[in-house]
């Protein structure tokens, strides 16, 4: 009588669980346990006794309690959280990580940001001077206000006194604005500028910030700044903008090429 079976091929890493070898047939491949809870159980069923209950050394539940308790059954539990994380995947389209910190495990997902889905309307730019007042704190009567404000007009304002300047829109009746377009020019000055954006409902008893911005100018290359900010205000009573020429507190006068609202 002789063997006639192909047997196993010698490899070191026969009894590890989950490794996959290839295969010609079409079988559905397992999980590479088998192999792996046969090697727990003799090693278990070897180990001496560690007292109490009713069962012998080596018995059949001691070894199963042994057994439940090494390598496989981690494995076991390493292919379920791997099939509820797939399951958790396709049911809320958010992908969590595990990061194997499994004795102190965190549920966590990665949030990726929505995209801002408000764009600018195609409104035309209000006639400011049909339907509001102006306040400022300083002119140079060369660069009127006007020049800002105004369709047509070139010089822009430009105030008359250095440092921190308040340009105040306020509407004759509330108005809904949807965007507010900025332009400013420095060809010569090396400065950062901030401006901030305010709008009131209530005549200018309390305001709500709209935008808080810096831009560094420098010539030749940075001498424009052009802004556009998309809004949905409603009931605006006034619109305020405050404009710090040089936050190092520089000798500079604040200036506004253009302003228009929609």
């Amino acid at each position: 009588m002789s063997a006639t079976a192909t047997g196993l091929e010698p490899t070191p890493v026969i009894f590890d669980p989950f490794h996959g070898v290839s295969r010609e047939s079409a079988r559905s491949e397992g999980l590479g346990l088998g192999l792996d809870i046969v090697q727990q159980f003799v090693r278990c069923s070897k180990s001496p006794s560690r007292g109490g209950g009713g069962d012998a050394p080596g018995s059949a539940s001691e070894r199963l309690s042994c057994f439940c308790g090494t390598a496989a059954r981690a494995s076991f539990n390493e292919e379920c959280a791997a099939r509820d994380l797939e399951r958790n995947t396709r049911r809320t389209g958010v992908v969590w990580i595990d990061t194997g910190f499994r004795d102190h495990p965190v549920r966590k997902r990665v949030i990726v940001p929505e995209r801002s889905k408000q764009s600018c309307s195609d409104a035309p730019w209000l006639s400011l001077g049909e339907i509001a007042s102006v306040e400022i704190t300083s002119e140079d009567a060369a660069h009127p206000i006007e020049s800002a404000l105004l369709p047509g007009a070139q010089s822009g304002w430009r105030a008359a006194d250095p440092g921190a300047q308040v340009i105040r829109v306020c509407f004759d009746q509330p108005q809904q604005l949807s965007r507010i377009g900025l332009e400013f020019n420095e060809p010569s000055e090396t400065r950062t500028q901030e401006y901030v954006l305010r709008w009131s409902g209530d005549g200018g008893q309390s305001f709500h910030e709209i935008a808080r911005q810096q831009w560094n100018f420098s010539s030749p290359n940075a001498t424009c700044e052009t802004e556009e900010h998309c809004v949905e205000l409603s009931a605006v009573t006034q619109l305020e903008l405050v404009l710090t020429p040089d936050i190092s507190g520089g000798n500079v006068r604040a200036s506004l090429s253009r302003l228009r609202l929609a």
